[in-house]
This record gives C-alpha cells, structure tokens and sequence, in this order.
C-alpha cells in the first residue's frame, strides 16, 4: 500500500498551517528571516527548514505570527511578474529512497515552480548521493498565471506530499487494442513485467521495446526488470507485433505449466507466456467460411487439475459473450468437471452447443483433429480421434456475425478478448493448425475416405454424469455436479439423431432415473427425454414420458407405425434405448434388450435435437418438464459391431 505524507501548509491571514503530520510532534527555533522548523512526518523524512527568501517585483511575504506548531503569513503578488520564493530543506533519514511526488493546495490562478529539484526526483544531495541522512535544499517559486495578478492578501495552503521514490512502466499496445494498467516499480527493487493483455488480430506479440519502431531496448514477455528508467518516473514500453501465419506448426512437446509459468519445449519462445496466442481469428469476417484443420495430441495433464472444477483448456476459438452455457459460438477443449469436453456452438439463441463429454483415457495420447468444412451450401465441424471418425460436432451454416476470438493454446481467452483464464497445467504435443483453400474434400481434411464407420466404432457425442434435478415449470435445474444447466429449465444436448447424417447412424440413449417424477405439473404429460417432432397432426420420432402414474416409451416413424409402452411408474430406474440399422430395442432396468419398430419407412429426417427433462414444442417452446433426479446421461453414435443386436426376432 502507498503511503501519502502530506505536509508544510503556508496559510495567509489567520489560516492555520500544521506542520507536523503523522505520528510526531513539531519541535523548531523560528526566526522570521529563516524559520528553522524540524518537522518528522514520517519515520523517512525530516524537514528542517522552510522559509521565504527572496522576492521579486513587490511580491510580498507577510509572517504575521509563529509558534512551536503553526505559521501565519500572508502573500501579495500585485504585478504579472511578481513572485515569492521560498527554501526548503529536507533530510531522508534512513535507506529508503524517497521523493516528492505532489505539491498542491495553491488559490486559483497562482502556479509555482521548482529551482534545484524534480518531481519524482530521488531526494539526493548535489553529487547525487542518496544514502541515509542526506539534505536537499531547493526553492518554491510562488508566482501568478499569465494575465492574473494576486493584488491583494489571499490565504494558501501548501500541501508537499512525499512517498518512497518509485517510477511507472505505461504499455503502448502500439497498433493493437485492450488495457493495460502502468506498473508502479520502487527503485532498486527487482518485479516480472506483467503478460501482455493486448491483442492485435492477426499478429502475434512476441516483445516489448522501448521504441515504438523496435530501435529501442527489448525486454521479453514477464521479464525480471530493475532500474529500466533510466532516471525518469516513467518509461514507455511499446508492444512489438509479428503478424500471424495462417498456420501454426509446433511437431515436438508443448508443456503448459498453468497461470504464471512460461511455455516450455517446442511452443517457447515466440512471445509466449504461459499459453499460445497465435493471433489467427478463425471465426472473423475474413475466415469465418474458410476450411481449416486443428489437430493436436494430449499426452499428460495433471492429475489433480483433471480432477476438480477448474476447466482447463487444452484449445479456444469459442467466443464467450455471456452467462448462458451452449450459447457460445466457436469451439473449445477443456476440462469440464472430470471429464474432457468438446463443444461446437454456432451461438443463436434457442440453438445449444453439442457438446461431446470424453473420459480421460478417451483422449490421452490419441491424435484429436478437429475440422471445419465448406462444401459450398453447408459449414459443418467435425472431429476426428486417430484414424475413427470423421463425426459431425455441428453444423454451423447459419451463425449469428463473424466475431474475433483469438485461436489459443494451453488457456482460453475470455469474452473481452484480451485476458486469458482457464489455463492447462499439461504436456500436448504436434499442435497444427491450417487453413485449406476452397474445393478440397471432406476426405482431404480428414484423411479418411468418405464411407460408413466401421463396425464397432461406437463414439460418445453427450454424457452428464452427475446428478441433476429438474424442478419442474420455470424453475431452473439444480445439483452439484450439474452446473452446466444451472440457467436452464432442461438439458438441452444438441445431438440430432434423426437429422439426415443422425439416419445414417446407429445410437445408444440411455439415463437413470434417481427419484421418480411427479405429476404436480400444469402439463400433466412431463417428458424425460424427447427426439420427437411436434406438429399438428400426429408427430413422429421418439420420446419418455410420465402419463397417468404410468411412464411411456413412445416411437412412430410418421408413416402410420406408432408404438407405445408402458412401464410401471414405480419400478423403471433406469432406461436405455439404441438403434442400429433400422431397428430400435429398449430395455429397463439393464435388462435384455427388446425390439420394438422398423424404422425403414421413417418419413422424413427432422432436426429435433435430445432434451433430457422437458420437450421442445412444434413452435420451438420448451414444455413438459419434469420434477425429479436423472443421472448418467449417455448419448453415443456410430456404427455397432455384430456383437450388438437388435432385430425382429427380439420382440
């Protein structure tokens, strides 16, 4: 904490001016020609004189009376050039360097000026020795503004304030944008300049300077600094830019040690702090319709950072604008409540993010390949985990605006786009990142050929593991280890199963039911979860209710095939529903699974994504929601093995 020592007030007629400030008493000799005061303000300084000494073209200083403890005096500068000067002496008592940092308290339209001494200055002799017991003597030029004369006695209260000597370093972002506060250094004293907060679309910060054009002195990002001013209370450092590749490219190890501690391995260096701005905007106006593949391999992350809440991220491109999880459009890797979350968003409100959940293992020493394509009518992100995949992540055709988050590594930026948060604490390795031009394949982007999944490439697109409660119309859902939804009325997944590349897929559904479900709400048909299209003749798809104590599976392929069973309100704990093929199986209770429909005359795809909780209406209005506890909430897709089965016969 600063301290301020205010001190020396000059008060004319019958003001009363308090020379000793602080914790000591004023002890002085004091004699009109030269008062001599020895006044201690702080441990620091001592002032042992104060007195006018000189004036010029009739000023006048009048000492009308003194005592042990305070001054009266008045002051008249009846010409344009008329001045006081007064001399001052102080003593720095100990090795602190000190020095005067403010003098205020005049009237209106008088200035003054200093004769042997600087604001800011140390407070040093005249061989510029600073060290314990040192006097400065220098003046106080009292004297009118240009075209005001002070003709006739005014009161003044001149207040000197001392503080330890210190300097500021300002940050010039030199053609890029943010804030950044000065840093305040004591002299002699060694601190880490600060991580640089600008940002510059399409460049990379790499130094600072202490020239705008780079001629100057370098000093890295959080470099240990002492004495940089070179006298002087402040000195500038201007931000020095590269402008940024289209791609990145770092093939060896990349180790992020957390907030504070520099990149390490291939990544360091660069204008690097403790994670990777690269500079590239993947989403603005001029890339936001541009191929591009972003791959990378996680090869350790810190236990303990896993294991808790602090949401590391491994990649950000995600645009964080407000408080309303899914919202977000972009995408992002972190760490979500222990396990690793993938979410693709393109941000238009009711429209949720997908979000793919990964066990730890999932991703550890996989090469992960996240892919945004063009094919010239659609923009789809897709995901790739070694040679398995490609799977559609979203289809971000229709977003709201381009927008400018800055592709980063090892910490995510947050929505003011310039300061970084959620920092990894981890070893990730081959991180690339390239844009493709227009007409390529989807096969090119993915180097996989563009067939079906092979058999048994079954690949987890949702799982909410905790426990949620749901707490019926217009109450937001609850729980611990449900803080994603905590803003929400029902989880919404954003998985598409019955959209035309969902058809195309096998899926596994499956969720516990923790505490059954009331019926004391206005909608008497409360939903568990929902892949049904609502419209005004009969809808099809498919859907778990609560309807009259009994709960009920329904599916219809719209084309006249409805089916519907019903369970036992008071025995179903768990529920699991696939597809593979063509045909759907059910099972309650982890119990065999049974064949219930065909679907090969389904009537058309529909984008009606899973909700778990409540329905989406044929208006696009949530409804329907529950009042109770789901757990273990598992979507996944791609193509059973023959292990699996689920036909006819089964029913």
């Amino acid at each position: 904490m600063r301290n301020y020592f205010k001190m020396l007030p000059i008060i004319i007629i019958g003001t009363v001016v308090f020379l000793s400030i602080g914790f000591s008493s004023f002890s002085s000799n004091l004699a009109i020609s030269d008062i001599t005061a020895s006044v201690r303000p702080t441990k620091n300084i001592r002032v042992t004189k104060f007195y006018a000494s000189q004036n010029q073209n009739d000023g006048n200083s009048y000492w009308d009376e003194y005592s042990s403890d305070r001054l009266v005096t008045s002051v008249i500068l009846p010409n344009a050039n008329s001045s006081v000067t007064y001399t001052v002496e102080v003593t720095n008592l100990d090795s602190e360097y000190m020095m005067i940092e403010n003098i205020t308290g005049l009237p209106e339209h008088v200035t003054y000026r200093l004769v042997g001494y600087n604001l800011y200055d140390k407070i040093c002799d005249g061989s510029n020795n600073c060290t314990s017991n040192i006097k400065k003597t220098f003046q106080i030029i009292l004297e009118n503004e240009s075209g005001y004369v002070l003709d006739t006695q005014q009161t003044i209260a001149l207040d000197i304030t001392f503080n330890v000597y210190s300097y500021n370093i300002i940050f010039d972002a030199n053609g890029g944008s943010g804030t950044m506060n000065p840093f305040n250094m004591h002299y002699d004293a060694s601190a880490n300049l600060p991580a640089c907060l600008f940002h510059r679309i399409g460049y990379k910060f790499v130094k600072w300077n202490t020239a705008a054009d780079g001629s100057g002195t370098d000093y890295t990002s959080q470099q240990a600094v002492q004495n940089i001013n070179n006298g002087l209370h402040e000195v500038t450092l201007y931000a020095q830019w590269i402008e940024a590749d289209d791609s990145v490219y770092y093939p060896g190890i990349c180790t992020f040690g957390g907030q504070g501690h520099e990149v390490e391995g291939s990544c360091a260096g660069d204008g690097n702090t403790d994670y990777i701005n690269t500079g590239i905007a993947p989403f603005s106006q001029e890339n936001f319709e541009k191929n591009f593949v972003l791959s990378l391999k996680i090869n350790s992350i810190d236990n303990n950072q896993f294991n808790s809440n602090s949401r590391a991220t491994i990649f950000n491109m995600l645009y964080e604008a407000n408080d309303s999880i899914g919202k977000y459009p972009g995408v992002v890797l972190r760490v979500d409540n222990g396990k690793w979350l993938l979410q693709g968003s393109r941000g238009i409100d009711p429209d949720y993010a997908n979000k793919v959940h990964f066990q730890k293992e999932d991703l550890l020493g996989k090469e992960l390949r996240v892919i945004r394509y063009n094919d010239g009518s659609t923009i789809k992100l897709y995901y790739v985990i070694d040679s398995e995949g490609p799977y559609l992540l979203k289809d971000i055709t229709e977003m709201p605006h381009p927008f400018d988050t800055i592709l980063s590594f090892g910490a995510g930026i947050d929505y003011d786009n310039v300061t970084p948060w959620r920092y990894a604490i981890a070893d990730v390795s081959d991180i690339s990142f390239e844009f493709y031009p227009d007409g390529v394949s989807l096969s090119d982007l993915t180097g996989i050929p563009e067939t079906p999944p092979d058999e048994g490439d079954m690949q987890t697109v949702f799982y909410q593991q905790g426990l949620c409660q749901f707490n019926g119309s217009n109450s937001y859902i609850t729980g611990a280890n449900c803080a994603d939804y905590h803003s929400e009325y029902m989880i919404n997944t954003g998985i598409q199963l019955f959209s035309d590349t969902g058809l195309t897929q096998d899926f596994d559904l499956s969720f516990n039911i923790d505490q059954y479900v009331s019926n004391n709400q206005p909608e008497a048909q409360v939903t568990l979860f929902n892949a049904f299209l609502e419209r005004t003749s009969a809808g099809y798809g498919m859907l778990l209710r609560r309807n009259s104590g009994n709960v009920q599976f329904i599916i219809r392929d719209g084309n006249g095939i409805n089916k519907t069973v019903t369970i036992n309100a008071s025995t179903i704990t768990s529920f699991r529903v696939i597809k593979k093929g063509n045909h759907v199986c059910y099972s309650v209770n982890g119990g065999n699974l049974i064949h219930i429909i065909n679907l090969q005359n389904f009537a058309a795809p529909f984008n009606v994504p899973v909700t778990f909780g409540g329905s989406i209406s044929k208006d696009g209005v949530p409804f329907r929601f529950i009042n109770g506890q789901l757990s273990e909430m598992k979507i996944e897709t791609g193509r059973f093995g023959s292990d699996v089965e689920c036909n006819e016969s089964m029913t």
